[in-house]
Parts: C-alpha cells; sequence; structure tokens
C-alpha cells in the first residue's frame, strides 16, 4: 500500500515530508516523488528507495517551500518507473495529484480524456485525477468544487491529495476506502495515509471519515461529504506508544472540539513524542475509525476475535494427507482459525462483531 504525506505550515515542508515518508517504508513501495509549492510547483520523484529521490533532490537544488506532499508507490497500474511515479500533473502543470489504491473505470476515462486531446504521460490510474480536475477548473469551479465533481466520476477504493499553485497554502484529501488521517500541530496540519507519518510533529490526529473531503491549511482543517455538507470527524489525542511491528496506542481520548465546528484548530495537548514512539492500534475505537481494522480495535479493547473455526474433520483430513509431517498442516488449520474466512460466511460473522 502506498504511502502518502502532504505538509502545510511555517516550516520548510520538503524535510518534513521526506521524513514522514521514511516513517512509512514499512508499507513498501518501488518508487518515490515530492511536490513543492514555492511560487511555482516542482516536481521531482524517482524509480527505486528514497535514497534515489533524495539523491535527485541533491542535485537539482531542494525547494524551499512551505506546502508539499510525497508519495511513495507500490506499482499497480503501469511499471515503476521514473514516469509513472507520483506526484502527477495536469496538462497546464498547475495541478499535482497522488494517490492511493485503485480507480478501478480509469480505462474509460483514460478513453475520453485523449479523446479530448489530454497529453497523458504515464500508464497509471492516478494522472487522470489531476486531468479531470483541470477540467472542472477551466469551467471555473474552485479547487475543491473541481475535486467534488471528480470523484463522483471515479470508481474504486481510493485516497487522494490534491495541490495546487492556483491556490497556494490548501491540500485538499479524499478518503474512500483507504485509509487517511489529518495531523494537527500549531500553525501546521499534515495529511496522510498512516499515523507514524505525523507524529514526529504532532499527537492529535483526527482519521478522515469514509466518503469526505477535507481542506487542509495551517490554521485548521475543513471536512465536507461528496455533496459539500459539513462532516464534523473526531480527533485523538494522547501519548502514542509502539506496541507492534503493526499496534499502536494512545492514553488519550476523543477531542470533542471539532463536534461544535466544521472548521477547527487544535494544539497538541499530549506529551512530548520520542523517537520510540512513533508506531501504533488505539486503546478505544469509535466510529470514525472501526473501518480500519477490527483486530486491532480487538487487541486494544481485550476482545479477542478468534474467526471461523475450520471443521474438525476437515482438518484431520488434511493432516492426515501430510506425507511428512503432520505439524505444518495442523499449523495452517490453526492460522486459518484465527481470523475470519474469506467467504461470505466469514463476512457475515465479521459484520456481527463489529456491529
Amino acid at each position: 500500500m502506498c504511502g502518502i504525506v502532504g505538509y502545510v505550515g511555517r516550516d520548510e515542508a520538503l524535510p518534513i515530508v521526506l521524513e514522514g515518508l521514511r516513517r512509512l517504508e514499512y508499507r513498501g513501495y518501488d518508487s518515490a516523488g515530492v511536490a513543492v509549492l514555492d511560487g511555482s510547483l516542482t516536481v521531482v520523484k524517482r524509480a527505486g528507495k528514497l535514497a534515489e529521490l533524495v539523491a535527485a533532490l541533491d542535485e537539482y537544488g531542494h525547494p524551499a517551500g512551505t506546502v508539499a506532499m510525497g508519495h511513495t508507490r507500490w506499482a499497480t497500474h503501469g511499471a515503476p518507473t521514473d514516469r509513472n511515479a507520483h506526484p502527477h500533473l495536469d496538462c497546464s502543470g498547475t495541478v499535482s495529484v497522488i494517490h492511493n489504491g485503485i480507480i478501478e473505470n480509469f480505462q474509460q476515462l483514460r478513453a475520453r480524456l485523449e479523446k479530448d486531446d489530454h497529453t497523458l504521460t504515464s500508464e497509471t490510474d492516478t494522472e487522470l485525477v489531476a486531468h479531470l480536475i483541470e477540467e472542472r477548473l477551466r469551467e471555473g469551479e474552485s479547487l475543491v468544487e473541481a475535486v467534488r465533481s471528480t470523484v463522483k466520476e471515479l470508481e474504486g477504493a481510493y485516497s487522494l491529495v490534491v495541490l495546487s499553485s492556483e491556490e497556494p497554502g490548501l491540500l485538499i484529501g479524499v478518503k474512500v476506502a483507504s485509509p487517511l488521517v489529518v495531523g494537527v500541530g500549531e500553525g501546521e496540519m499534515i495529511l496522510a495515509s498512516d499515523i507514524p507519518a505525523v507524529l514526529e510533529r504532532t499527537s492529535t490526529v483526527i482519521p478522515v471519515d469514509e466518503g469526505r473531503i477535507v481542506e487542509v491549511r495551517a490554521d485548521g482543517a475543513t471536512f465536507t461529504d461528496f455533496d459539500g455538507n459539513p462532516a464534523n470527524p473526531e480527533s485523538w489525542s494522547g501519548a502514542w506508544t509502539r506496541t507492534g511491528a503493526s499496534s499502536w496506542t494512545t492514553s488519550g481520548s476523543p477531542m470533542t472540539s471539532c463536534a461544535r465546528s466544521t472548521r477547527c484548530s487544535w494544539s497538541p495537548v499530549a506529551p512530548p513524542i520520542t523517537q520510540d514512539s512513533w508506531r501504533s492500534t488505539r486503546s478505544n475505537t469509535g466510529p470514525a475509525c472501526r473501518s480500519r481494522s477490527t483486530s486491532r480495535a480487538s487487541s486494544a479493547t481485550g476482545t479477542r476475535f478468534s474467526g471461523l473455526t475450520p471443521s474438525p474433520s476437515r482438518s484431520r483430513s488434511r493432516a492426515r494427507r501430510s506425507t511428512h509431517s503432520r505439524r505444518p498442516v495442523m499449523r495452517a488449520a490453526r492460522a486459518r482459525a484465527s481470523w475470519p474466512s474469506r467467504t461470505r460466511s466469514g463476512h457475515r460473522w465479521l459484520a456481527r462483531q463489529t456491529a
């Protein structure tokens, strides 16, 4: 799964974005890139690891803007090349997009854009989003209106971050079935695909709810649904502590500031974060984040979801078929019993547990 980091604030953005991407390297990736807004929009991207990107920045020069976004890509549409790495631009070079997930109707959209004489330079589904936004901007819509119109054309599971040199100081995030969080700092905001990316700067985190658009500025964030109606998210603040390779916990609790206003600005209220306290699974699961992972919620609340247990006779028959040892087969059976089966009945079981 790709890594996303976006920053808007008072400090130089590029080092913050690069550090956030380093904290997301555990997700796996095959290319990386950044877009920095410093009067004009500068995009640098390379296939390979972050070291390749940093080397390219050292050669090109480090843009000094206070608004930037970065991405680590795991190739889906198109090979892992410089050309296919994110961010992607529109025809004018003023709109930049990074993306996690898959746009399922990208072939139809690509055919339409090519028919309308758009110049597409990559094989990715992500680039199409930048050109769709470009069309809406030509019609006179604002950036957030253009994003809102565009996402109604997209099918799939994705999260997006959009940046435009025509509206500096603004990052726009979109969440559809792919994780996205907002880190709330003092005079700065961070968009990211996972919590570790923001913890060097802040311990206050807002999970973006499903089907939401967030406008992020240095002084706060505005949350709306796809129709433009205000949405009230729930933020979490506390001392985040690493508890495992893929789990996190916080001693804090939900804040209610955002329930009173859809445009809010917070500052951290938790103790300082150390280098060792960056990874996480929350100790309490509210409705804003229950969709993240049932297993994470269960480990925090003390509830163990054991899943569907395979039929004993089926396990025994499989064990008897082993010509070398029963142990590998039984270990596999126990592993299957630990999680819900990828079957229709398994999904029904999971729905009952999370209802």
